[in-house]
């Protein structure tokens, strides 16, 4: 549970460029998350990081601090 000026860090694994097969998805500008036990979505700006390569990735727990 979070309050008010709290954050939360997910750790977001995919293939590196070149590891998997196909493509890498242009960067995106914005996520999209649904916690737990809810379906409503938020939404948040992307880290300049993200990239995703071969059409997977898994996204794990989330964190009170960015791993």
């Amino acid at each position: 549970m979070l309050t008010a000026g709290q954050a939360a860090h997910p750790v977001v694994q995919t293939p590196d460029r070149g590891v998997a097969d196909g493509k890498c998805w242009a960067a995106p500008a914005r996520i999209k998350v649904y916690p737990p036990d809810d379906t409503a979505s938020l939404t948040a700006p992307a880290p300049g990081t993200l990239e995703v390569c071969g059409d997977a990735f898994t996204v794990g727990p989330f964190t009170a601090r960015a791993l």
